[in-house]
C-alpha cells in the first residue's frame, strides 16, 4: 500500500495507525509493537495532541527509524526533507541577545542513568540540595 493508498481511505491519526499495527488502547493513548525492530512486547506509543500523531519507542528506537519504517509500510506520509524549516531557522529567530545555548540551558532529559527531569533539578538548585 503506497503513502498516498493509505492517505486516500483513512486519516492519519492514532486509533488508525495504532490498527494497522495490531495495536490496543492504553490510558489515552495507544500501545503497539515497534516497526523499526523485532518487538515482542509493545514498545511503541502512538498519542495524539493537539491534531498531531506523536509516536515513541521505549525501546530506544531513533524517531526517523521509527518514521520510516511506517513509511515502508505506507502509515506515514512521505515529507521532503524541503518542506521542513531547518534547524538553524529556530536558532536564527533568537533575539541577538539570546545565544542558541540557551534553547538548552538546564534541559537535562529523563533516563536511566539520569532519573532528575529539568524542573526537578530546578526545585532542588532553588531549596539549596
Amino acid at each position: 500500500m503506497s503513502n498516498s493508498t493509505f492517505a486516500s481511505r483513512r486519516t492519519l491519526n492514532a486509533e488508525n495507525l495504532a490498527s494497522a499495527l495490531g495495536g490496543r488502547k492504553s490510558g489515552d493513548g495507544w500501545v503497539a509493537n515497534c516497526p523499526a525492530h523485532e518487538d515482542h512486547r509493545p514498545s511503541l506509543s502512538i498519542q495524539e495532541k493537539n491534531g498531531k500523531v506523536l509516536v515513541h519507542c521505549f525501546s530506544s528506537c531513533h524517531q526517523d527509524d521509527v518514521l520510516e519504517a511506517l513509511r515502508q509500510r505506507g502509515l506515514w506520509p512521505t515529507e521532503s526533507r524541503a518542506s521542513r524549516p531547518p534547524a538553524a531557522a529556530a536558532v536564527s529567530q533568537l533575539p541577538p541577545d539570546r545565544p542558541p545555548q540557551a534553547l538548552w540551558a538546564g534541559y537535562s532529559p529523563v533516563s536511566p542513568s539520569n532519573k532528575w527531569s529539568r524542573d526537578e533539578r530546578r526545585r532542588c538548585e532553588k531549596n539549596g540540595r
